[in-house]
């Protein structure tokens, strides 16, 4: 066999072609946002399992022409014929099955357009951090880069989220990160303009319960930006419009969530001297809930704080103990044991802070400890623990 120029142009393209193929694989592994367009990576996903299965159909066809085009002997030209046959059948097979390994392959090496608006979403997002020992989006001439970055991010979420259609969920989360981008930015025309986008969609299609956190953030975002902007009626609208969303949406199936945005509600509203009256915000949401729900704790902790605060101790203890009486319930039965044991061991701290003004100081000194002892099973009391917290307080 005579090496011909067109066998080292094949030889050749061939290794070119195969290294190619093995380059673009090796390329998309998890990390592959840090060096390519997540967008570039969708487009080559489909592509690479047909070009690799064409590139093997067309070297059965004319790879054993290429290989014994050169032959003179007639005998080994028939013999080359059943070897160009049998080397063009081997190569057709060899390319269906490596295309259709490239096929099964890419699903877990190549992004899907749900996973890149993740992507773009989550790399945004990482921009947020500290660049250089200076806080991110502080106007400071060494973060412009992460900022633009951050926001080219935003905008193609958004874009892709827009492809999916405007009653598929992404999109107000996507409005919503950007929009808060502004806010930090201080660039507020731009950022209530997405609020507001965001809010209409919703509205519009109500989407699903999980994304009802999502637009009640959101709000609180262009309350507190109508706040920085003096609008304080405007800002105190959209709390209270917050406010009854997570009641009317959440209360039943996050009530703890609930509970802990109403005492950030209340106290924002107090700030803008519109305040709404707490105690009976916390029992009409308590009288919701069924009569032996144990989730009524997260309202009557809060609501005895208040009571604490404005000078009511008697009120105040009565709530504790009830507080207290379920938590320790909950932390014997078959409840999430951290959660509950983390929320008794606050309740127990509050409650001693109540006793030790009523100078039933034996009594807190027991609670503290046990407190302690709810957070740190494995350690000792400090001597001197009670005291040295006293003298803290």
């Amino acid at each position: 066999m005579k090496w011909t120029t067109k066998r080292v142009i094949f030889i050749t393209g061939a290794v070119v072609a195969s290294s190619f193929a093995a380059a673009l694989t090796l390329l998309f592994i998890p990390d592959q946002f840090k060096r390519v367009d997540p967008l570039v990576v969708l487009s080559i996903k489909g592509w690479l399992p047909i070009v690799a299965g064409l590139t093997f159909l067309i070297l059965g066809k004319y790879g054993g022409y290429v290989f014994f085009k050169g032959l003179n002997d007639s005998s080994d030209q028939d013999r080359g014929g059943k070897v160009q046959l049998l080397l063009g059948m081997g190569l057709v097979a060899f390319g269906l099955v490596l295309s259709g390994a490239i096929n099964a392959v890419s699903d877990k090496l190549i992004v899907s357009s749900g996973e890149i608006w993740r992507a773009y979403n989550d790399r945004g997002g990482e921009h947020n951090k500290t660049v250089g020992g200076v806080p991110f989006f502080s106007g400071d001439a060494r973060t412009q880069g992460p900022e633009l970055e951050a926001e080219n991010d935003y905008k193609k979420a958004l874009s892709l989220a827009e492809s999916f259609g405007e009653s598929d969920p992404r999109i107000i989360t996507s409005l919503g990160n950007l929009a808060l981008f502004y806010v930090h930015q201080k660039r507020y025309a731009e950022a209530e303009a997405l609020y507001l986008r965001e809010f209409a969609l919703y509205d519009k299609y109500g989407y699903n319960t999980s994304d009802v956190g999502i637009i009640g953030l959101s709000r609180e975002s262009l309350a507190r930006l109508y706040q920085q902007q003096s609008k304080n009626s405007q800002a105190a609208a959209q709390f209270l419009l917050t406010l009854n969303l997570y009641e009317t949406k959440l209360l039943k199936t996050n009530p703890g969530f609930v509970a802990q945005q109403t005492t950030t509600i209340s106290d924002a509203l107090k700030e803008l001297h519109q305040p709404i009256d707490v105690p009976a915000t916390y029992q009409r949401m308590m009288s919701a809930l069924p009569a032996d729900s144990v989730d009524k704790v997260w309202f009557i902790a809060p609501l005895a704080q208040f009571e604490y605060d404005r000078g009511d101790l008697k009120r105040a203890s009565a709530l504790y103990q009830q507080e207290l009486a379920i938590l320790e319930r909950c932390a014997n039965q078959s409840y999430p044991h951290d959660r509950y044991t983390i929320q008794l061991a606050n309740g127990l701290d509050q409650y001693a802070q109540l006793l030790e003004r009523t100078d039933h100081i034996e009594d807190a000194a027991r609670l503290s400890i046990r407190a302690f002892k709810l957070r740190n099973p494995n350690r000792a009391v400090p001597e001197g623990f009670y005291r040295n917290l006293k003298d803290k307080r």
